[in-house]
């Protein structure tokens, strides 16, 4: 049961902070050069944030409620306000120390790569080895999804460092990481997100166990689990997971810590980050001139091959057979006249 828990808890921590640096990392656009048709409100009523819920398992069915709808923006209703606060500023601080000309460096492979890779996409992410039209209907990641996932980003605050530093999360959860959900979801069974696992989001239980002033304990049934029990204390009004309000000044302490250090060594030794960017780069102009879905495929998974071995700094042993090789034909037996007597090894 312990372990459950614990998996529950870790499940969730990594949902919050995913999602919070997801919306960091992808943006909202700002841009108006496209009109687009939208409601007045992308959030559905069952959802709208009207203040925390009063109790812990309505707080859970918030949640999942909203994530069933590609809300992301639930996850950062679901955060007390100081914590919400301390991630805003974390997300702030962190866009301050990028270095300027190395971040349009990124930026500028980033949309070469969003120009490249969704017409590559039939060739790159498909279950055959072929031009053929069953080759396009399997593929794992259309060229729409594939396109959508980079035009969020391509056309967001990340492509302008003094609009990601005065970036506001909550704004970005609720309109990209609204896009983001949906593009995921859309996604075959077996994608990062798949519709089956955000239909399944609608069929757990969730049940109050007990509950006190600031105390509560929630029995939650995923499909085809067990059940499992959860504490819950409440910060702020809010009912959080008491392992993850415990551990939030600590794992947060730590993430900014790696996140500052990971900015400060960008800005004061830009060159090896500079070195992968232009290996991607020309990756990148290789694939485009592929002609071919198998050329295209095998340029793509020896140019990865390349780039996962230089950035770890380790070389493979032996080369990776990338695609299928065809199986030898036999060798054809030679026709005898019936006069001839055949020896032991030509039979």
């Amino acid at each position: 049961m312990r372990l459950k828990r614990e998996a529950y808890t870790h499940r969730l921590s990594v949902l919050v902070i995913a999602l919070c640096c997801l919306s960091y990392l992808t943006g909202c656009s700002g841009s108006n050069d496209v009109a687009t048709e939208q409601p007045t409100s992308t959030v559905p009523k069952s959802v709208q944030p009207n203040g925390p819920p009063k109790t812990a398992d309505a707080t859970i069915r918030r949640v999942l409620d909203g994530l069933q709808q590609h809300q992301a923006r639930v996850v950062w209703e679901f955060l007390p306000p100081s914590h919400r606060e301390e991630v805003q500023q974390l997300v702030r601080d962190l866009a301050n120390k990028l270095d300027d000309d190395t971040w349009k460096a990124t930026v500028a492979v980033w949309q070469k790569a969003r120009k490249v890779l969704p017409a590559k996409a039939a060739a790159i992410f498909g279950q055959a080895s072929d031009d053929s039209a069953e080759n396009k209907s399997q593929t794992a990641i259309s060229p729409q999804s594939l396109q959508r996932l980079f035009d969020s980003v391509g056309d967001s605050e990340l492509a302008d460092l003094q609009r990601m530093k005065k970036i506001d999360v909550g704004l970005f959860m609720e309109k990209t990481g609204h896009e983001l959900l949906q593009t995921l979801a859309a996604l075959p069974t077996g994608g990062a997100v798949s519709s089956k696992a955000v239909e399944n989001l609608a069929k757990v239980e969730v049940t109050l166990v007990s509950s006190s002033t600031d105390s509560a304990v929630v029995r939650m049934k995923w499909p085809e689990q067990e059940p499992t029990e959860h504490a819950y204390v409440q910060i702020e009004g809010y009912w959080l997971p008491k392992t993850l309000a415990e551990s939030w000044p600590e794992n947060l302490s730590a993430f900014r810590s790696q996140a500052v250090a990971w900015a400060d060594g960008l800005k004061q030794q830009p060159d090896s980050w500079i070195a992968h960017l232009k290996a991607i780069d020309q990756l990148l102009d290789e694939l485009a001139a592929t002609k071919s879905n198998e050329e295209a495929r095998a340029t793509f998974q020896s140019g990865m091959q390349n780039l996962v071995a230089n950035w770890f700094g380790v070389k493979p042993e032996t080369p990776t057979q990338l695609l299928p090789t065809p199986p030898k034909s036999p060798p054809k037996k030679r026709k005898l006249p019936d006069t001839e007597e055949v020896l032991p090894d030509e039979k």
